[in-house]
């Protein structure tokens, strides 16, 4: 029976289609897709991304639901019924094995099959059309767009970082920290939560370097030139791929390898988000304090009430009134 068949018939009155399922199923319709497919309920689950919301940093399942974006969980960006960002990935090879997509593709940092050592794919391998298994009735296995078998890969493939081994002990490491709830870093034990959420203020300490020196491209290191900046759950995954492989030198020999980053993208502790764990705000404490910037908005308010009360008055001379103003603030270096 087709998805939408199944759905219309077991699950009339519950939307489906319009939101990720994976992510955000609800009580109500597990239960009827149990009742229709005779699985059980903690068996389907077991199937959704539930499991991984909590440890991946989400507060708590009923907020993670209504996230826009779950931490670590790739986006599908759904409008209606259409699907508007590659955040379903697969391989292509575990597919035609078994024909079922597994939950841990939906994961931002999987980039690499753990199984047949290959890329993953986030579109079809022919025309790039998002995966959406669900609108072709049987033919799970083909584009819905195009129509061609997502078996065969295509010479025109997202192409990741060479080093494959890297990222398949990046993620290897990722997912026992899933399993086990704790990420052994170094001699310490950093329980799963507060590991992600170090990851993702490493993401945003690193991406505030390399955001700054675009402007001093005189000096920008050429490995971190067009260095995607997006949150990483919004990222094709050759995107991934290169966010991912920056993780993972900054974990293979850290603090070190983190701290000779900032050193030459000369990050200081003002760069650390306020919701970063002890772990990496240990870390970021061997940087330079930083300097507060000379500018606020404290300072800029009033002479832009006072150009618009200006400007308002139309008064006679009001230009040349104008012109002093902006001459004075600008000798005085505001």
């Amino acid at each position: 029976m087709a998805p939408y068949r199944f759905t219309s018939f077991h699950c009339s009155g519950i939307a489906v289609w319009n939101r990720d399922i994976d992510r955000s199923a609800t009580n109500e319709l597990i239960a009827q897709v149990s009742r229709g497919c005779g699985v059980g309920v903690d068996r389907l689950i077991e199937m959704t991304l539930r499991k991984f919301a909590m440890l991946l940093g989400a507060p708590d399942m009923a907020h993670a639901t209504g996230l826009a974006v779950t931490p670590w969980i790739n986006a599908l960006g759904i409008y209606h019924r259409v699907r508007r960002r590659h955040g379903m990935q697969f391989c292509p090879r575990c597919l035609a094995e078994d024909g079922t997509y597994k939950t841990i593709w939906r994961l931002a940092f999987m980039t690499v099959c753990p199984i047949h050592h290959c890329e993953l794919l986030d579109g079809c391998p022919h025309c790039d059309a998002q995966v959406a298994f669900h609108r072709n009735d049987a033919l799970y296995m083909h584009c819905h767009q195009c129509g061609r078998s997502m078996l065969s890969p295509s010479s025109e493939g997202a192409h990741i970082a060479d080093d494959i081994g890297a990222l398949l002990r990046f993620q290897g490491a990722l997912l026992s920290a899933l399993e086990h709830g704790d990420y052994m870093l170094g001699d310490e034990g950093i329980a799963t939560p507060d590991f992600f959420k170090g990851m993702s203020a490493l993401f945003s300490i690193a991406k505030t370097g390399i955001r700054t020196d675009c402007a001093r491209t005189n000096r920008l290191d050429p490995s971190y030139r067009s260095f995607p900046t997006e949150r990483i759950e919004l990222l094709r995954v050759a995107a991934r791929a290169r966010q991912c492989g920056l993780l993972a030198q900054f974990l293979e020999d850290w603090p070190d390898r983190f701290l000779d980053f900032a050193e030459r993208q000369r990050l200081t502790q003002r760069c650390l988000p306020s919701a970063a764990p002890s772990w990496v705000r240990k870390a970021v404490n061997a940087l330079p304090v930083g300097s507060s910037r000379t500018r606020s908005v404290a300072m800029v308010a009033p002479i832009r009430l006072q150009l618009r009360a200006l400007h308002r008055s139309k008064c006679v001379g009001w230009r040349t009134e104008r012109a002093r103003i902006l001459i004075q603030r600008a000798t005085r270096g505001i």
